[in-house]
């Protein structure tokens, strides 16, 4: 009877910790999103980024081309397919239509995402609830719906890669030419899919990506030669300040402090240097994890979640030109850690700290640092516990045995 009553009492406990936590979030989140619009009219930045894939589409329609307008912001950055996604959305003339639209079509793809990778790992109402509440209030996520980003269209294409991996070539080779024609990163997970010797997916997304290049370029005469000239002026940009969120912005805020002291000055030069320390210090760091993990997986045949989650957490972390509503990346990866773990209290404490951490740093704390070392250090993690679980393939069998 009294080791009835304590369980009881350390259940309700949690429940009322949980409860709180998730307040606590969500309104961290609504703050972020606030302070985002703050002393603007929302009508102003509704749909705002959106309306620049609009006049990218009218451009390619009337001749001038997509690509005509290359400047960070303005600028269309994606594939020339992209543009038909663009265009299904065009039959609603008035905002307020377009926005409720597109409102519904990325909440709707993020609750299918989340709904089904939580029931693929078996986890109950409770975590279902859990997880759904973290993603859809997420601060990034919000920011995304109020601007008119893709990246719930492309994380879906990333999820159905993960889902559907072992069961069906074609909807794995869907999902991940769904994710590359809207955002260009997401063909590193070709490289997990050969990892897995899933041959068959990467061809199928190979023959969908010619088909639909091929497509826009007889619909919107956009050109492959263009946007590969774009990708590599894209390249070369390293956007800085508070808004900017690439780790190499944020290595330079830290740095420049430290240029009047005499013994830390020489790494002050390499920290504020963003062509140096973008390869040395961001992607060369990432290259490594995500490699030490694909060839855990590809030499000893174990588990895929944990490589999956730390190619997609490195896909997310590593771009020179990166946006707070780019964190809508990290929720895929952690959530997969999170069920590969069997939903271990300590993962899901950990990640749920991790994106409250993200609600906030917007625009108190460092303005994405601690979110970019949560990421980093998340990776770490993961890559230990795989090979931990790799290890007892590693060990060597005794003679006696």
């Amino acid at each position: 009877m009294l080791q009835r009553r304590i369980a009881s009492f350390v259940r309700a406990r949690i429940t009322f910790a949980g409860a709180l936590f998730i307040a606590c979030y969500v309104a961290a989140g609504l703050y972020t999103e606030l302070r985002l619009i703050e002393g603007k009219p929302l009508p102003q930045m509704l749909l705002e980024d959106f309306a620049h894939y609009e006049r990218a589409l009218k451009d390619a329609l009337s001749g001038i081309g997509a690509y005509a307008v290359r400047e960070i912001g303005p600028g269309f950055l994606y594939p020339p397919p992209s543009l038909f996604l663009v265009e299904a959305f065009q039959f609603a003339s008035q905002t307020a239509l377009k926005a409720a639209l597109y409102w519904t079509l990325n909440v709707s793809l993020l609750t299918l995402v989340v709904l089904a990778v939580v029931r693929r790992f078996d986890g109950t109402p409770v975590q279902h609830g859990y997880w759904l509440a973290l993603s859809l209030a997420f601060a990034p996520f919000l920011e995304l719906l109020h601007i008119g980003q893709i990246n719930v269209i492309t994380l879906f294409g990333i999820a159905l890669v993960f889902l559907y991996q072992d069961r069906s070539a074609v909807l794995t080779g869907l999902g991940l030419a769904l994710a590359v024609i809207t955002k260009l990163s997401p063909l590193v997970l070709a490289a997990y899919l050969l990892a897995r010797k899933k041959f068959d997916a990467v061809m199928v997304c190979a023959a969908l990506l010619a088909a639909a290049l091929v497509l826009s370029a007889l619909r919107y005469d956009a050109s492959l030669l263009d946007y590969a000239a774009t990708v590599r002026w894209l390249s070369e940009q390293f956007p800085l300040g508070n808004n900017s969120h690439s780790f190499v912005s944020k290595l330079r805020a830290l740095g420049m402090p430290l240029r009047s002291d005499p013994y830390l000055a020489p790494l002050a030069r390499v920290l504020i240097n963003f062509r140096l320390a973008q390869p040395l210090l961001s992607v060369l760091p990432i290259a490594l994890i995500v490699g030490a993990s694909l060839l855990l997986l590809l030499r000893k045949g174990g588990a895929g979640e944990p490589a999956f989650a730390i190619t997609v957490l490195g896909m997310a972390l590593v771009p020179n030109v990166m946006w707070y509503h780019h964190y809508v990346f990290l929720l895929l990866p952690l959530l997969i850690w999170a069920g590969w773990r069997r939903f271990d209290w300590r993962v899901v404490a950990w990640c749920g700290i991790g994106l409250l951490i993200a609600q906030v740093d917007r625009f108190h704390l460092t303005h994405g640092l601690l979110v970019h070392l949560f990421g980093r250090l998340t990776m770490l993690v993961i890559l230990y516990q795989q090979v931990m679980a790799v290890t007892p393939q590693l060990q060597p069998v005794s003679a006696d045995s």
